[in-house]
């Protein structure tokens, strides 16, 4: 395959585009700049150990998932100038979750030092509330700053209302929230295609019964905020493992 960029790749991004909106995604400029840049810095090259080091088996799922962040702007929106900055800021992955779960198959990474309007924004995701809009269900499960999380995505839960799978949730396990609901959509946008997210430890702050959910809606991929008792077979709550 030859490393020179053509006229095909821009045809193949207008096709890549198209189906992404036709699913209900959004475009794909945003991507497509921030790949410029990065380029135009050194990109993740500059990640690559020069020394003859041993390298951590995880080493490139970290990279993968830093380097997505970044491109969403996760770093510049904290005012962090370059990629080597922003990844020095990433925390090692946890022995504990390092282990495949199968009840927790996805490994994500948080970077709950953004707000969720902020978040909401750099992951394409519309949002009418504001930093203030949303509150903990249970403030002493809710974790804040950066971090890694073993985690479902609801699905397992379908059928099964909010306040049902709090109430049968395993003692290790706890329901996301809005910020980790974000986080699981910028690593992995297919888990919103056919599913609702329910994020249980995300409530409005004027009404607890009002709770969170992540999906797309009539007008693309969306986080809002309702009054919701009831069990579907389009929604699930997810949940990861408390750490």
């Amino acid at each position: 395959m030859s490393d020179l960029f053509t006229v095909a790749h821009i045809a193949q991004l207008h096709e890549i585009q198209k189906a992404r909106l036709k699913r209900g995604l959004p475009g794909i400029g945003p991507e497509l700049e921030e790949l410029i840049a990065r380029l135009t810095k050194g990109g993740v090259a500059k990640l690559i150990p020069s020394k003859d080091i041993n390298i951590d088996p995880w080493f490139s799922e970290v990279i993968r998932q830093v380097q997505v962040l970044w491109d969403k702007g996760f770093g510049r929106e904290q005012g962090i100038k370059d990629l080597d900055s922003y990844l020095s800021t990433i925390p090692e992955i946890p022995n504990a979750l390092r282990a495949d779960d199968e009840r927790f198959p996805l490994l994500i990474l948080v970077d709950g030092r953004v707000g969720i309007t902020a978040a909401c924004r750099l992951a394409g995701l519309k949002y009418a509330g504001d930093d203030d809009t949303l509150k903990p269900y249970d403030a002493a499960k809710a974790r804040r700053g950066i971090r890694w999380m073993r985690c479902q995505d609801g699905r397992r839960n379908r059928n099964r209302s909010v306040q049902n799978c709090r109430q049968s949730f395993a003692p290790s396990e706890v329901g996301l929230d809005a910020i980790e609901g974000v986080a699981i959509y910028v690593q992995r946008p297919e888990v919103i295609q056919d599913n609702f997210m329910d994020l249980p430890n995300s409530v409005d702050a004027e009404s607890r019964d009002d709770v969170t959910f992540l999906g797309i809606g009539e007008y693309g991929p969306k986080l809002y905020c309702l009054w919701n008792d009831g069990a579907s077979s389009g929604h699930g709550s997810a949940s990861r493992l408390d750490t």
